[in-house]
């Protein structure tokens, strides 16, 4: 995996291969990569795939309002509509998809939304 090569607030491009994807993080949803290749939820409930393990997809997003939720799951902070309460370990995103989180990553997203 190639470094980006361009990244801004607006998209993000990189270099995967022979082929350039462009992204456009505040239209991600979430992305889910349970092995070397993810799954890109965007609005407009649309989706496709990429051959680019979710740990690459973060690197690029970084500096962006993504957080990891889990070891296959990295969400978009701005569609993040419900955290529950207790030991239920599911985010709601945009009000469609249950998002499993760990306990621990769950703590520490409290924790990091109630500083701002």
């Amino acid at each position: 995996m190639e470094k980006p090569f361009f990244n801004n607030n607006r998209k993000v491009s990189f270099k995967y291969g022979e082929v350039i994807h462009v992204l456009y993080p505040d239209k991600i949803l979430f992305c889910y990569g349970p092995d070397h290749s993810t799954t890109v939820y965007m609005t407009g409930e649309k989706s496709f795939s990429l051959n680019i393990p979710l740990a690459e997809i973060e690197k690029v997003l970084s500096d962006q309002e993504f957080w990891r939720t889990s070891d296959h799951y990295l969400i978009n902070l701005r569609y993040l509509t419900n955290i529950p309460s207790g030991t239920n370990q599911t985010l709601l995103i945009d009000g469609n998809y249950s998002i499993p989180i760990d306990l621990q990553r769950k703590e520490m997203l409290i924790h990091a939304i109630t500083k701002i």
